[in-house]
């Protein structure tokens, strides 16, 4: 059985910090895991902006990648939860095209062994603009709208209120 370990916050709350130490932790204790990085972030270093119709294209090359990994590795981890597809399209156009899509495939893959175990970081530190496509107010909007979206469509998630270096041993306690 494969676990996905899902770590959700906006922009600059160190999701990716979170899931490389998780993923060092994890490795160095010997558990079979494997660290899945959100492939958009490249359009962020690279100026590109995401579109209106873009985050079809994004859950796609997400749960592409995640997927090939099913029943491979015991854990996967991400900085790049599929749901948070569907939260940024409603976030910045207003749609649900693909909400109902995330969750099913979610389901889809939990009918089949796969667990998903959700962790929402809480804004601990000041924010770095740098390879990001929100600003410092945008991001705490965007913290907020993921919390409110797992909330309105009944995702379990824990929140981790610890900073920093921290964060990854409180995650790996729900683990194993």
């Amino acid at each position: 059985m494969t676990t996905v370990v899902n770590i959700f916050g906006g922009s600059g709350i160190g999701k990716s910090t979170t899931a490389a130490h998780l993923f060092v932790e994890m490795k160095m204790k010997g558990i079979h895991c494997e660290l899945v990085r959100e492939y958009v972030k490249a359009w962020a270093w690279r100026g590109e902006k995401v579109g209106p119709f873009d985050q079809i294209y994004l859950l796609g090359k997400q749960a592409r990648y995640e997927s090939t990994l099913y029943g491979r590795v015991d854990y996967i981890i991400t900085d790049s939860p599929l749901l948070l597809c569907p939260m940024y399209e409603k976030f910045y156009g207003d749609t649900e095209v693909i909400k109902d899509s995330a969750l099913n495939f979610i389901k889809d893959a939990d009918k089949k062994g796969v667990r998903h175990l959700n962790f929402l970081l809480t804004r601990q530190h000041a924010f770095d603009p740098r390879g990001r496509f929100e600003t410092a107010e945008g991001a705490v909007k965007v913290d907020q709208a993921i919390k409110d979206f797992l909330t309105q469509n009944d995702v379990n998630f824990v929140e981790i209120q610890s900073t920093g270096y921290e964060r990854a041993p409180e995650i790996l306690k729900h683990l194993v």
